[in-house]
């Protein structure tokens, strides 16, 4: 894979969490 295999995965990853805090606050805001 590679270094650059590994660094795509973590990006990835890292967009993967930010989604989900995003959609969580979405969520919230959409309930306040």
């Amino acid at each position: 894979m590679g270094r650059h295999g590994q660094r795509a995965v973590l990006e990835k990853y890292n967009w993967g969490v930010e989604a989900k805090k995003l959609s969580q606050f979405y969520t919230d805001l959409l309930k306040g």
